[in-house]
């Protein structure tokens, strides 16, 4: 996709091969209305409807899924781009008075840049794996935000724009019958679920859900089961008899449509591939489970087209949530918080170094919401600037157009129950698991007696605690195997990180003793945060010496 917008031209021949002469529309995702879930382009005549309408901005808050829109209207020479609650969908723009450039492939705006690194982004990107709000390691180029949306116009032969947001999250904590809202939510569940089900079945009756012996992605397999869609799975681990994986197979074998059940070990040859994986520039470090989830994916493309992972259903069930929240007074009191309490080693080795304590204050102040409510403050921004970044824009979107994301976790109506709950449902998930026990698995109990402990520890029913997420796992794992933990192991202890790095080029600002921080002794894959830098800038070089040649 490409889009040039200037007085003089609007080019959108790269974005619609053959355009409206009137109201363009692309559709990226899905979006849920009248109880349907309608695919990209099945979406286009509706939205375009509703644009020509009056009063757009209220029908878009009400479009429910994971989409992104872009309307070019040729005749007011307007340009709008709007994103879901979550910004799903990446999309880039270089931007002057003169011209607006806009791809999904920032590589495509490389040459019109000015190929300088941005400072900020890639102490961020060193320490968090990630950049926050909407930068990219390239100075001059952004991204478009979240529930927002950006109208472009062209006034006295300038571009300007003006960016609305049109959602704001917020915890309400009402009052509520703990009984009555645990039946409720199972109805919604059940109510919403039958719509992603009834599109899965339209799409091929079958389904990839990457299984792990958590709670999320079981009862997603158990709902899409009753429904008869085939379910191709995936769970990865150490070795045989790794506990992730028996129970993963123990869930498996009481599902009545399983298709296929893949199990990826973590021998040699994975972890040299993760390695010298691809990395991705605007936000996130590598996506170890989502380039597993895809290798397998890919095997099964012709018989399953839909992928379907149960990305954060803690979310939902109030995980965030702590008691000791709500002596919360002041945003400072939520941001020394993730400072102290929710930030990986290398960001407190970050901040406790003069020298880059700045930038790591300046990567969540920037961009932290301001709103009255304190802990919907934190909470919006830990969705919008760690959620979003580490699972939803994962490889699974960049590198698998051909198949279908769908994410009912984060479905509109889901979400907006639980903003509706009394804090006490939420901490330790109270509502969501017990909704689970009394109603959701009435047809197959056998499920609900599958503990999620390993096979070592003490056995334990559904209640017990939610599992890791898979790049926690994943890097744990790395780690014991290069400082020589004694476990059943598939692949050589002898990886030499740095030495896979010893080309990497960094701005020259950048501090290169960092790569030989301490703590990268013992967590090295922290490495390929610099390298996600490294590769970036090496292309922004190549792009400038091709130029110059």
């Amino acid at each position: 996709m490409f889009i040039e917008y200037s007085p003089n031209k609007i080019d959108i021949t790269n974005f619609i091969p053959k355009p409206h002469t009137e109201i363009n529309v692309l559709v990226r995702g899905y979006i849920i209305h009248h109880d349907k879930l309608y695919l990209g382009d099945e979406n286009t005549e509706y939205i375009r409807r509703d644009y020509l309408e009056t009063d757009f901005v209220s029908k878009v808050e009400k479009y429910n899924g994971c989409w992104q829109i872009v309307i070019v209207d040729i005749p007011q020479k307007k340009l709008l781009i709007i994103n879901d609650r979550w910004g799903t969908y990446p999309l880039f723009k270089l931007q002057n008075n003169e011209k607006l450039l806009i791809s999904d492939n920032w590589r495509k705006l490389l040459p019109f840049s000015n190929r300088k690194p941005d400072k900020q982004s890639s102490y961020e990107m060193a320490s968090f794996g990630y950049v926050m709000g909407n930068k990219t390691l390239i100075e001059n180029i952004k991204d478009f935000p979240a529930h927002s949306i950006s109208e472009y116009s062209i006034v006295e032969n300038c571009v300007i724009y003006q960016e609305n947001s049109y959602w704001h999250l917020k915890y309400k904590f009402q009052a509520a019958n703990e009984k009555q809202k645990e039946k409720e939510f199972a109805e919604l569940w059940q109510q919403q679920l039958a719509i992603y089900a009834n599109a899965v079945k339209r799409l091929g009756n079958a389904c990839y859900i990457p299984m792990s012996g958590g709670l999320d992605s079981r009862l997603l397999a158990t709902e899409f089961d009753k429904y008869g869609i085939n379910n191709y799975a995936m769970t990865f681990g150490s070795y045989e008899g790794y506990g992730e994986i028996e129970i993963a197979v123990k869930v498996i074998s009481e599902l009545n449509h399983s298709a296929e059940h893949y199990i990826q070990y973590l021998n040699q040859e994975v972890l040299e591939k993760l390695a010298d994986s691809p990395q991705h520039c605007n936000r996130i470090t590598t996506s170890y489970f989502g380039q597993m989830y895809l290798d397998y994916f890919y095997e099964i493309m012709e018989k399953c087209q839909v992928i379907a992972p149960g990305f954060r259903g803690d979310f939902m069930c109030g995980s965030l949530i702590r008691n000791r929240m709500l002596k919360w007074k002041t945003n400072e009191d939520a941001i020394n918080y993730i400072l102290e309490q929710r930030s990986a080693p290398m960001v407190k080795a970050f901040y406790k170094n003069e020298k880059y304590k700045a930038y790591i204050e300046k990567a969540i102040t920037s961009d932290y919401p301001k709103e009255d409510d304190v802990i919907s403050n934190y909470v919006r921004w830990f969705l919008e600037n760690d959620i979003r970044r580490y699972l939803i824009r994962s490889v699974i979107i960049e590198k698998a157009p051909h198949g279908h994301l769908i994410l009912p976790f984060f479905d509109y109506k889901l979400i907006d129950f639980f903003l509706e709950l009394p804090v006490e449902l939420l901490i330790n998930k109270r509502l969501y698991v017990n909704t689970q026990i009394k109603y959701l698995y009435d047809h197959c109990p056998a499920l609900l007696k599958i503990p999620r402990a390993k096979p070592k520890e003490k056995i334990k029913p559904i209640r017990s605690r939610i599992t890791h997420e898979y790049v926690s796992k994943l890097r744990k794992k790395i780690r014991q195997s290069l400082i020589g933990a004694q476990d059943k192991t598939q692949w050589d202890k002898n990886i030499d990180w740095y030495k896979i790095y010893d080309n990497m080029i960094l701005p020259d600002w950048m501090d290169k003793d960092l790569i030989h921080h301490p703590l990268l002794k013992k967590a090295p894959t922290y490495i390929k945060y610099f390298d996600t830098v490294s590769k970036v800038y090496m292309e922004m070089k190549n792009v400038e010496n091709s130029n110059s040649g």
